[in-house]
């Protein structure tokens, strides 16, 4: 005798995010819903509950959602009220002593994609977009704001080991001189458009922070950058600007001991104009208050150059003494030759 197979089909929805009802299911029946890729059943009780992708191992109870997207895996996760925990946590606790006998360096997360030979688009190792549709009002909301990624290190014991909240490094193993392209260790770029009369797009924010900020302890920071060249290197330019600006360096509002202090030995002019264009006709302007002046090696004032009372005044002149109307002489150097000008004293 032949028996006729019979083919049976589960229950099914193509409803997104539709969870079936206990009306909708008999016990031990199995529901699927199509869009999601999810397949549920009722438990004796009457309760409706998640088979796949299991629901202890996915987070479910705790609001984060796991789907396949497209050709990826898309994790949701939607804060309770009062809620603002991450939707992943990772904790690694590190051992003590070496690795292999060095240094070393162990990782909480490794990323590693691969971009190979004949690709011709462009790839990212880690992605982190924020959508920000939030609103902030100055001076009647308390202060927040928002960052697409954030690297925090805690310092606990005074002799910790040197921290880097975040390290860029692109590493030339091809071994070559002279790339073709650019090897650059971080790009920082703000996409806007229109002026910016309130003076709120910045490319790069050092601020300085204090870990208690009513102490009263004056705390204070070695360097806001520090450039330093390694042994048998030498940057070209450590910085280089092109493009227009308003100013290209302005000091606003500062108690500073010096605007710019240069040490060492220089080949060249410490600064050189000489290429320079300027509409108004002055090279370096100064107030009419302070004075140029020449310094030896320790700092020690020698001489110097002002203004005052419309009177250009000339500090560290060396002087001699004149004979009958001619008072004192001054003594110049003009193209290495020493030169005395007979000085009268106005009445």
């Amino acid at each position: 005798m032949v028996t006729k197979s019979t083919r049976m089909q589960s229950r099914r929805t193509s409803t997104a995010s539709k969870v079936f009802s206990a009306g909708e299911l008999l016990e031990g029946e199995l529901g699927i819903n199509m869009a999601d890729r999810k397949l549920y059943a009722k438990d004796a009780g009457g309760t409706v509950f998640k088979v796949a992708p299991p629901a202890s191992a996915l987070g479910d109870g705790i609001g984060i959602d796991w789907n396949a997207f497209q050709t990826r895996i898309l994790a949701t996760k939607t804060h309770a009220a009062g809620e603002a925990q991450s939707l992943l946590d990772i904790q690694v606790n590190t051992r003590s002593g070496t690795i292999d006998g060095g240094g070393g360096v162990g990782s909480a997360v490794s990323i590693t994609s691969r971009a190979v030979a004949g690709t011709k688009y462009g790839h990212f190792n880690l992605v982190a977009l924020l959508e920000n549709n939030s609103s902030y009002v100055e001076g009647v909301d308390p202060f927040f704001a928002h960052s697409a990624a954030v690297s925090y290190i805690n310092q606990n014991v005074l002799q910790a080991a040197p921290g880097f909240a975040h390290a860029f490094e692109v590493k030339e193993t091809h071994g070559q001189a002279n790339p073709t392209n650019g090897s650059l260790a971080s790009e920082h770029t703000v996409i806007a458009t229109g002026t910016d009369a309130n003076n709120k797009r910045t490319m790069v924010f050092l601020p300085t922070n204090k870990l208690n900020g009513g102490d009263g302890i004056f705390t204070e920071f070695a360097n806001g950058i520090f450039w330093k060249t390694s042994a048998n290197t030498k940057y070209k330019r450590a910085m280089y600007l092109e493009g227009q600006y308003d100013a290209v360096l302005r000091a606003s509002e500062i108690s500073a001991e010096n605007l710019i202090v240069a040490t060492g030995a220089f080949s060249k002019p410490v600064i050189d104009l000489h290429a320079l264009s300027v509409t108004g006709g002055a090279a370096i302007a100064i107030n009419a208050a302070h004075s140029l002046q020449f310094q030896n090696a320790d700092g020690v004032g020698l001489g110097g150059l002002g203004y005052d009372n419309n009177t250009l005044t000339l500090a560290g002149v060396l002087t001699q003494s004149g004979a009958g109307a001619v008072a004192t002489r001054a003594v110049i150097n003009v193209n290495g030759t020493r030169y005395a000008i007979d000085l009268r004293a106005l009445a």
